[in-house]
């Protein structure tokens, strides 16, 4: 019957490894039609992408399909004897009567998942009554890279084991230094550990328990950070969680203090220990007698069952958004080099003010200030002092036909900055001088002929090209390339006299126009 060779073979897997043993395992190709003979496995010991030895059966022609050392039914096979730590190459060769087709290439090292730990131990000195350091063995890795460790605790006396690693050790992808603190702990509580450790191939097997020992109020909150704000109103606010010294934190609490009138509002995130509060990152707090476009302080300490923690210091008043209830503002239209005629070795760059209290972002539009960045590059611009920080305009000493990058924003009473308007790059120069128009000749019925001489004076920037109108560029312009000096109109009305108009263009603008009349023929 009509069959062919097997489908290509996917290459073998790792089922299992130690630090000398690898087996690996196959799945049987399609044998599109002939039945499977058998397998070969290959190994490469260096790495190169070619064949060492032929592993397994070990035994044969290993050119014949149909030899007799063939097993059809065999989809594994296990290498031993090999270095520890030492990757090796396995190719399979999937055989039918038609012939055979080889995969391609894996690497495999030889390593197991490590050893099991030993129990870890408790560095009392450097502990406390509100934490467990713990210190460790580094166990036989079975040939593996270290890549870390979790530690496994209960929740105290006669609590059961959690099936979770405990996030405070945080040496899950550290190999160093063998200790990490657990903290969050019950004061006064007994605590039932277990570790274990992590390599390039898995996890190895927990450690037995070990039994160790581990109250007051939380610490104080250090690093309370208003991260955003809004007209709706609202502020928001992150922190991380203290040192809860003993006992769990379920609650925090705050205060509101609004500037303008020194009138405090309290809050509460409404934890309890059956239902803690937990969240301390992005906490969004409304009511409490916010007011848009007011400003605001807020300050916050963690409760547990111990009483109500030292109270952090008060929220930045200079960071932004600084306490106020504001959006972020629009960014200023029109951004570009300024109206006022150009002149060599100064760029003049303007934009739109802010004209509503909603671009303001819910500010007083007279609080608006603009910043302005500048520099050779756009990787090396810095911030502009403007002559007064709601100008509208800036003015910057550019060496004559030096490009330079601008970009600038808006700022809002919060320091709440707009979306950047630019980079843009502008030259320092000015329009350019206007060309000679050297003739405007008709002899040709329907046809007139332009011809023209640049303007010496390009004003410090290439001329990039001319524009010719026969209406004063009313609504006819004709783009010219700046290598040409002359441009033929046709289909002109014969009879009629005509001015005929030229520009020249560089960076910055246009040039005057010259122009010339003369009678179509």
């Amino acid at each position: 019957r009509a069959c062919g060779a097997p489908s290509t073979p996917a290459a073998p897997a790792r089922k299992s490894s130690t630090s000398s043993t690898i087996t690996v395992q196959w799945a049987a190709p399609a044998d599109n039609g002939c039945p499977m003979t058998g397998y070969r496995v290959f190994m490469d010991t260096n790495q190169d992408g070619v064949s060492d030895q032929e592993i397994y059966p070990g035994a044969g022609d290993i050119t014949d399909p149909l030899d007799s050392s063939l097993v059809a039914n065999v989809l594994e096979f296990q290498r031993t004897g090999l270095t520890p730590g030492t990757t090796y190459g396995f190719l399979l060769r999937a055989y039918n009567g038609r012939g055979y087709t080889e995969s391609t290439w894996s690497y495999i090292k030889a390593a197991g998942e490590p050893a099991q730990m030993t129990p870890p131990t408790q560095n009392a000195a450097s502990g406390s009554s509100t934490t467990i350091v713990l210190a460790w063995t580094v166990p036989d890795m079975q040939g593996g890279t270290a890549v870390g460790f979790k530690a496994f605790r209960n929740s105290g006396d006669g609590t059961s084991m959690s099936t979770t690693a405990d996030a405070t050790c945080g040496m899950e992808t550290k190999p160093a230094p063998q200790t990490c603190t657990l903290t969050g702990l019950v004061s006064g509580e007994t605590y039932t550990v277990q570790m274990l450790a992590i390599n390039d191939v898995g996890e190895g097997t927990l450690s037995t328990a070990a039994t160790l020992y581990a109250a007051a109020t939380p610490a104080q909150i250090t690093d309370l950070v208003n991260t955003a704000s809004a007209t709706t109103p609202s502020l928001t606010f992150s922190w991380t969680a203290p040192s809860s010294n003993g006992a769990f934190i379920y609650n925090y609490e705050g205060e509101m203090y609004r500037v303008s009138d020194t009138t405090t509002q309290s809050w509460d995130a409404g934890g309890s220990q059956a239902t803690p509060y937990t969240t301390t990152t992005s906490v969004l707090l409304t009511g409490l007698g916010l007011v848009a476009a007011e400003q605001y302080k807020f300050r916050v300490r963690a409760v547990n069952k111990m009483g109500s923690g030292t109270w952090s210091e008060w929220s930045s008043l200079v960071d932004p958004p600084r306490g106020f209830t504001l959006d972020t503002p629009t960014t200023p239209t029109n951004f570009g080099r300024h109206s006022d005629p150009a002149v060599s070795g100064t760029i003049k760059v303007g934009w739109d003010a802010i004209a509503t209290v909603a671009d303001a972002g819910g500010d007083a539009v007279a609080s608006v200030t603009y910043e302005v960045y500048a520099g050779p590059t756009t990787g090396t611009m810095t911030a502009q002092t403007l002559g007064s920080p709601t100008d509208t305009f800036f003015s910057k000493a550019v060496t004559t036909g030096t490009t330079y990058y601008f970009q600038m924003r808006a700022v809002n009473s919060a320091g709440l900055g707009s979306t950047w308007a630019g980079p843009i790059d502008l030259v320092s120069a000015e329009v350019p001088g206007v060309p000679t128009l050297d003739s405007v000749t008709s002899t040709t019925a329907q046809q007139v002929v332009m011809s023209w001489t640049p303007n010496a004076n390009d004003g410090n920037s290439v001329i990039l090209h001319f524009l010719v109108s026969n209406d004063n560029f009313v609504a006819n312009s004709v783009t010219v390339a700046n290598t040409l000096t002359t441009y033929t109109y046709t289909l002109q009305n014969s009879g009629a006299t005509v001015t005929y108009y030229i520009k020249a263009v560089n960076s910055v603008g246009e040039s005057t126009a010259a122009s010339a009349s003369v009678l179509v023929a």
